[in-house]
Formats: structure tokens, C-alpha cells, sequence
């Protein structure tokens, strides 16, 4: 064999391997390194993400996706209207403290003890 034509098999080939590492995703695992990936926060509970595409889960004939979608939607209309109501109670419990300790009589009385 010439040497040209076998450096042309070699591009050949590694043309072919790199294109088989595309199509299977394996190139960024091996071009990418550590040291290029965001630091993660650390802390006492670290928030796990994900860094791929959404998962599709595939349904097997126990519901349909209108259903799922719907029980979905009412999940975060519940969370809602949980977070709409301790936003309530702790606005309520803010204003009775207000009341109670009446902050701006206090101030009227120090200012004139200050002579203010």
C-alpha cells in the first residue's frame, strides 16, 4: 500500500468513529471536562438537577394524558391555594401584633418623654 492511500484510510476511519460518537451523544461526555461544568452549590441540602431533556414516561393503558395533565393541574391549584393561605394567616397574625403593641402610640410617647 502507498502511504498516501493508507493516511487516507486512517482519516477514513477516524471520520467514521467520530461520526458514530456524535450519533450515540458520547461526545460530550468526552470532550467536555470537569472542570468546564458550573459549580454546583454546596450546602446542606444540595438541589439536585437535571442536565439532559425532560423524561417522557410512556403511559401503559392505566390513564390517558388528558388525566394525568388534569391531576397535574389540580396538584399546583392545591399548592396554590396552600401558599395563598399561609400568606393569609401570616398577614393576619402581622396586623393583630400591630394592634397589640401599637408601635405608633409608643413612638408618640417616647417622642414626648424625648421632648420631640
Amino acid at each position: 500500500m502507498a502511504p498516501e492511500s493508507d493516511n487516507r484510510v486512517k482519516k477514513g476511519k477516524i471520520k467514521s468513529l467520530l461520526a458514530m460518537v456524535r450519533r450515540r451523544g458520547i461526545a460530550k461526555h468526552l470532550l467536555k471536562g470537569r472542570s468546564q461544568e458550573p459549580a454546583r452549590k454546596s450546602g446542606f441540602l444540595p438541589r439536585l438537577k437535571r442536565h439532559g431533556p425532560n423524561k417522557v414516561y410512556v403511559l401503559k393503558g392505566y390513564t390517558t394524558r388528558e388525566r394525568v395533565a388534569e391531576k397535574r393541574k389540580r396538584e399546583r391549584r392545591i399548592q396554590r391555594n396552600i401558599n395563598i393561605g399561609i400568606f393569609i394567616i401570616f398577614a393576619v397574625l402581622v396586623i393583630i401584633l400591630f394592634y397589640w403593641l401599637d408601635p405608633v402610640g409608643r413612638f408618640a410617647e417616647m417622642a414626648r418623654m424625648l421632648g420631640l
